[in-house]
């Protein structure tokens, strides 16, 4: 099936559904990251995916690679880090360090007012407007918009991400990896350490399995980076299986949705759903 052909069926069929943020794929392969509040959505659309696939001709008798992260079991090391990656592209030592502090954990139920939740969800619709245009919007004062947005980023409701377009600086490969481990010998914190590389945007483990996104500018940057990881993989008798690596050229990539994270916002809130905000912890 012709790429532009794919998109479209996918976009009708898949792309639809309010869990999934990001859809990337080419001619012969793909992925997408999906937020769920319970397996059953995921799961739906999961069962959708593999008959519109199989129904189509895009799979040899084979299911779609299914991995699922539960935040309570899991740990999300890096959502879409870009700092150390140009950090290293630009030769830069003076910038400070990237925030180490994992994603999606220690929350809390939180309740926000109407309003509130009218100016959360302004927010991610709009992430470059200003809080003057988001007053404007909504007929609230800038005041009120730039008081509820520093207590949502002061209680960890928003954490803002800059992605930056990484065709245009030049980048030729980017990469998603799904790595099994060894049931009999879980990694160390040291071992998955040794997958967050420089290049590493993206980074979620549990106890015997783990994805990795990875950019590079080079093919050859690549390669280095992937031996260096396995070689430590191999040297510790960590992988149960070769891991399953994608390789994705930007000059032929097609990003089918582009980080959004509004739609299941906006689905969340319509439910009246309590929104998670972190729990603030006593210094000892």
């Amino acid at each position: 099936m012709p790429l532009d052909q794919r998109i479209s069926t996918t976009k009708e069929n898949i792309e639809i559904f309010d869990e999934l943020f990001l859809s990337v794929g080419d001619q012969e392969k793909g992925f997408s990251l999906s937020l769920s509040e319970n397996y059953t959505n995921i799961g739906r659309i999961n069962e959708i995916r593999t008959e519109l696939f199989g129904r189509t001709g895009l799979l040899d008798k084979q299911y779609p690679t299914e991995v699922i992260f539960p935040f309570e079991t899991s740990t999300i090391h890096r959502f879409f880090d870009y700092t150390r990656l140009l950090q290293t592209l630009f030769n830069l030592t003076a910038l400070t360090q990237p925030s180490t502090r994992p994603w999606f954990s220690g929350t809390e139920p939180a309740t926000l007012s109407p309003t509130e939740q009218q100016v959360f969800l302004a927010l991610i619709q709009y992430p470059t407007a200003t809080t003057q245009d988001i007053g404007t919007m909504l007929a609230v004062s800038r005041h009120t918009v730039a008081r509820m947005k520093n207590d949502f980023l002061t209680h960890g409701l928003l954490r803002p991400i800059v992605v930056p377009d990484l065709r245009r600086l030049g980048f030729e490969l980017l990469t998603f990896t799904h790595l099994q481990f060894n049931p009999h010998k879980a990694p160390t914190d040291d071992d998955l350490a040794a997958l967050d590389t420089p290049a590493t945007i993206f980074l979620a483990s549990r106890k015997f399995e783990a994805v990795r996104l990875a950019a590079y500018p080079t093919y050859q940057a690549h390669r280095e980076d992937d031996m260096a990881i396995l070689r430590h993989l191999k040297e510790n008798d960590l992988l149960a299986t070769p891991p399953q690596t994608g390789a994705y050229s930007y000059d032929r990539i097609a990003v089918i949705k582009d980080f959004d994270f509004a739609s299941l916002t906006k689905k969340i809130l319509a439910k009246n759903t309590p929104i998670q905000k972190e729990k603030k912890t006593k210094n000892t």
